[in-house]
């Protein structure tokens, strides 16, 4: 039996998903946005570190763009930043 390579290349739909993800946590990172979103719900480095799971040292070094988020726990930040931002939404409309 042949092997297709054409298959190989296309992603499924949580690859995909986590792929996007990955590079928007990124994105806020590096730009300043996920310190801004996580200072806006007035949360310390300490909280939004436990609500990731990851040491307050790592989420200082994605804040501070010494490291790029990577794996599940960037994928759990991408989460909780996209939740925060959310909520912050919110809670400016019915001010």
């Amino acid at each position: 039996m042949a092997h297709d390579a054409e298959h190989d290349i296309h992603p499924d739909r949580h690859g995909l998903a986590d792929a996007v993800a990955l590079s928007w946590v990124r994105e806020e990172t590096v730009t300043g946005r996920a310190r801004r979103t996580r200072e806006r719900a007035r949360l310390s480095q300490r909280e939004l570190a436990r609500g990731v799971g990851v040491a307050v040292a790592t989420l200082q070094s994605w804040e501070q763009s010494r490291r790029a988020p990577r794996g599940a726990p960037a994928l759990r930040y991408a989460a909780l930043l996209r939740a925060l931002a959310r909520v912050s939404a919110e809670m400016e409309l019915t001010a």
